[in-house]
């Protein structure tokens, strides 16, 4: 571990540590926990530029922590950005006899992230023998089926109508074929499906 003097102002440098970085500025000179507590107090105020200050110092605890409960970088950043607004607007509830600043904000993330991953779908497992099926099942569908199916996830039967420029009821027998035969290929099997 390395601590020395020569920072700016004659202030000791912080030791080479991960939690002396996440108390010390962009000079590496440790932060005393009263700037921190005078920059939640001033967000409280509404102060833009201490919000600013406090997320320089702070937003890569916060991210790294949600990476590592998300598992996603994009889940991270939307979670550390969730973070910050919600500092923005709970900075009037922070006591300091509860804990320091930085253990309320990753107190925060925690949360966050934890609920953040509750909320992702699970993971999808393909079944092969699944996969296959439906493979066979859509080469066996005309293209103009296939189109119906894909456009109708997002439109109407009017819309697909007017997409293709076909009566609604030609759209409409193209999807039920379509569809019966991806139903029928998947419940009987290759071998059964005509």
């Amino acid at each position: 571990m390395h601590t020395g003097t020569n920072g700016r102002n004659g202030h000791a440098l912080a030791p080479v540590t991960l939690g002396a970085r996440l108390h010390a500025d962009q000079t590496g000179i440790r932060v005393p926990e009263s700037d921190w507590v005078e920059l939640i107090g001033a967000i409280a105020w509404r102060n833009q530029a201490a919000l600013r200050t406090l997320y320089d110092r702070s937003r890569w605890l916060v991210f790294t922590l949600a990476l590592r409960i998300t598992g996603t970088p994009q889940e991270a950043e939307t979670v550390t950005l969730d973070v910050f607004q919600g500092i923005w607007q709970r900075a009037g509830e922070y006591n300091p006899a509860s804990g320091s600043v930085v253990s309320w904000i990753m107190s925060l993330a925690r949360a966050r992230a934890l609920q953040a991953r509750s909320e992702q779908p699970p993971p999808r497992t393909v079944d092969p023998q699944m996969d296959m099926k439906l493979q066979v099942a859509m080469a066996r569908m005309s293209t103009l089926e296939l189109q119906a199916i894909a456009s109708f996830s997002d439109l109407s039967y009017a819309e697909v109508a007017q997409q293709f420029g076909e009566p609604i009821g030609s759209v409409r027998s193209r999807l039920r074929s379509g569809l019966y035969r991806l139903r029928r290929t998947l419940k009987m099997g290759d071998r059964e499906a005509g």
